[in-house]
């Protein structure tokens, strides 16, 4: 079973740094792992076929960073890992919304994201954090620290603030009606 010292940890097939499809930014995260000297911390690599998980394991090899990553493949119970991690680290280059944060969220787990994830996707601002990706990664490293160390938040408030959040499946159909009856 795993403890609430591990961090979760969202990450794209590609790992090429500068790689038009690596929206994910895989690389830079093995680099801000790379900086961290939080001995707790353990990054879930999460998802990605056999080629891009060795690709990612000579990286992380390449980076020092093997004893502070587990990668677990393709997995069908991300839900469960995120109630069990302290932070989702989502450094994305872009997002169209960045559902895993909101879903993240729910489980009241606290995100680090990049201005790459829209602000909509916050439901909680006490849960979501963002910084830009052109900061230094070793600032992104003093970040995670910084909210590791935070105190978590009542997951009964989260439950709480999803059920009256635009996400919520029986709120998302009034306010897009909402939304279209005031634009026509």
């Amino acid at each position: 079973m795993l403890n609430k010292s591990i961090e979760y940890i969202s990450l794209d097939y590609n790992i090429i740094e500068n790689h038009p499809q690596n929206h994910k930014n895989t690389a830079f995260t093995l680099g801000v792992l790379e900086q961290l000297v939080y001995k707790k911390v353990i990054f879930v690599y999460i998802g990605a076929n056999d080629y891009s998980i060795n690709e990612f394991y000579l990286l992380a090899e390449e980076l020092n960073v093997l004893n502070k990553l587990k990668v677990l493949g393709i997995r069908n119970d991300v839900n469960f890992l995120m109630q069990q991690a302290d932070l989702l680290f989502f450094p994305s280059r872009e997002e169209g919304l960045g559902m895993v944060a909101v879903e993240a969220q729910v489980c009241g787990l606290k995100v680090l994201a990049s201005d790459g994830v829209p602000n909509e996707c916050v439901i909680d601002n006490k849960l979501v954090s963002f910084l830009p990706l052109s900061a230094p990664k070793v600032e992104w490293s003093r970040k995670i620290v910084e909210l590791l160390n935070e105190e978590n938040l009542d997951s009964e408030l989260n439950k709480i603030l999803f059920e009256f959040s635009e996400f919520n499946i029986q709120n998302a159909p009034k306010i897009l009606n909402n939304l279209y009856l005031n634009e026509f």
